[in-house]
């Protein structure tokens, strides 16, 4: 325990009531699903996290939209 908050190794573990907050933050957020995981394994930690995001994704439309838009290509010269 680190300042009343539960760690596995270094990181903060998530209880299953505050999920739900801590997953909308990533839905703010809609990086693409590799970027969310990445960022989230770098400081919580939650049994099923990699398969929460990939649901968080899978239900939301912006990521939906932003997942079929094409690459930004570089300005030709």
């Amino acid at each position: 325990m680190v300042d009343s908050c539960l760690m596995f190794t270094d990181r903060v573990v998530i209880p299953p009531s505050l999920l739900p907050v801590v997953l909308r933050q990533f839905d703010v957020a809609r990086p693409v699903t590799s970027r969310i995981k990445s960022i989230a394994r770098s400081f919580a930690y939650w049994p099923g996290i990699d398969s929460n995001i990939d649901d968080l994704v899978r239900r939301c439309f912006r990521c939906q939209q932003a997942a079929k838009m094409p690459a930004r290509q570089p300005p030709v010269p």
